[in-house]
């Protein structure tokens, strides 16, 4: 599963601090019985080392091993090929292929690719097969300044997936109301922006979602169906998301900069007229600050973001949800679920050491953070009551300009989540 595989690269950047970062939304979690993700142990070999005029290329053989009964125990071994630029030691691309075996999904078996051309851009493809149930296949490009006035971002992706979860509509729901069910999702985004001014651009996202919701494959936990299936939200659907945005961006470094302002707006819907199963709107707002407090010592990253849904029977796996790597980390992905959420975040990034290590220079970072946040299903009732608090704290391993190792800590009312992650949550 990309949570196994994704564990194991982050440890082999805090540890070798090479890595840089790539995007997916998955998890670790320590309390086994609540989640999909696996609490993951991985060891990292002496890296083999071979050296060009242009580039440095540096091969990790990474064992697996994956304790975690929630999926059952998984173990395998992933070669890992790293490339970097022999002068400025910035990587130019990741090769890697795997194996493993779950007791769930059987044996397993993938490749992926992350290439870097430039400091900004990213081109990923990945593609993992079980024998049984687990299908995933992703590409991603990602280009913020293409021909310095415009923006783009893609993202493709086919997942059969037994391991998914449900626990009801509300912020109310408990950590017993836990449900599988199995999910078979095709996904098409495409985003693109003009920046009409230097940092102020107008974007325009294309979203195509299709997803059969199937009964539960783990015979411990209870079938969605069983629990949930009166609810006109646990449907199969297929929707072309419309969305219209306009974003300020002040920093320099994207999520990695230590000062500088994120602030976006977004307006969206979906239409039967124009091919959706259900019609439905929404808008979002997200802020973010950046306050260097101390140079190159402290910095202060502050979150805020609103989102809600108008429309009835919109599909709970498109609904505005908390939990995961990124937001309420005492919580397991999709934890709580509904129209709206509403949710505020407190980082304060210390740099605790600069040490080096297999000749890279990095930096350690100690990160306290809370959060705070609830769903509710329209803006009259969100009241006082069920906001879920979580603090924590980030370990996290930072190669300039842009590569980040995270290892986050989160308490909550569910217990203990244990996230290891690459890239800042926000």
């Amino acid at each position: 599963m990309k949570i196994f595989l994704k564990y194991s690269l982050s440890l082999l950047l805090i540890f070798t601090n090479s890595l840089p970062a790539f995007c997916k939304d998955h998890s670790v979690n320590v309390n086994s019985k609540q989640t999909i993700s696996s609490n993951k142990e991985t060891k990292t070999s002496s890296p083999s080392n071979h050296k060009t005029k242009k580039y440095d290329y540096d091969v990790y053989p990474v064992p697996l091993i994956d304790l975690n009964p929630a999926s059952g125990n998984t173990w395998g071994l992933m070669p890992v090929l790293l490339m970097a630029n022999h002068q400025t030691q910035a990587i130019k691309a990741i090769l890697g292929v795997f194996g493993q075996y779950n007791k769930t999904t059987s044996f397993d078996g993938g490749a992926l690719a992350y290439i870097f051309p430039t400091k900004e851009d990213e081109i990923k493809l990945y593609s993992e097969v079980a024998l049984d149930y687990y299908r995933e296949f992703s590409a991603r490009y990602f280009a913020p300044h293409f021909k310095k006035k415009f923006y783009l971002e893609s993202n493709a992706l086919y997942l059969n997936t037994p391991f998914g979860r449900f626990y009801g509509l509300g912020p109310r729901s408990e950590e017993g109301d836990e449900t599988n069910y199995i999910g078979r999702t095709i996904n098409l985004d495409l985003t693109g922006g003009y920046y009409f001014l230097k940092n102020i651009r107008a974007n325009y996202t294309f979203r195509f979602h299709t997803t059969d919701v199937k009964n539960k494959a783990l015979e411990e936990v209870s079938d969605t169906f069983d629990e949930f299936g009166n609810l006109p939200n646990v449907v199969d659907a297929t929707n072309f998301f419309h969305e219209f945005s306009t974003t300020f961006d002040n920093r320099d470094n994207r999520e990695y900069s230590t000062k500088g302002t994120l602030a976006q707006a977004g307006y969206f819907f979906s239409n039967k007229k124009i091919g959706s199963d259900q019609n439905f709107q929404g808008y979002n707002v997200t802020a973010t600050q950046l306050i260097e407090i101390i140079p190159n010592r402290l910095t202060t990253a502050a979150r805020f973001y609103f989102q809600q849904f108008f429309g009835d029977n919109v599909p709970f796996y498109e609904l505005s949800a908390l939990g995961g790597e990124r937001e309420l980390r005492a919580y397991v992905l999709g934890r709580f679920v509904d129209k709206g959420k509403m949710l505020f975040q407190l980082e304060e990034r210390f740099r605790l050491a600069s040490p080096k290590l297999f000749g890279k220079n990095f930096d350690v970072y100690t990160d306290p953070f809370f959060e705070v946040g609830r769903v509710f299903p329209s803006l009259s009732k969100l009241g006082a009551n069920y906001w879920k608090p979580v603090g924590g704290l980030g370990i996290r391993a930072f190669v300039p300009p842009n590569v980040i190792g995270r290892l986050d800590i989160g308490i909550g009312g569910d217990g203990l989540e244990l996230y290891t992650e690459l890239g800042y949550p926000f």
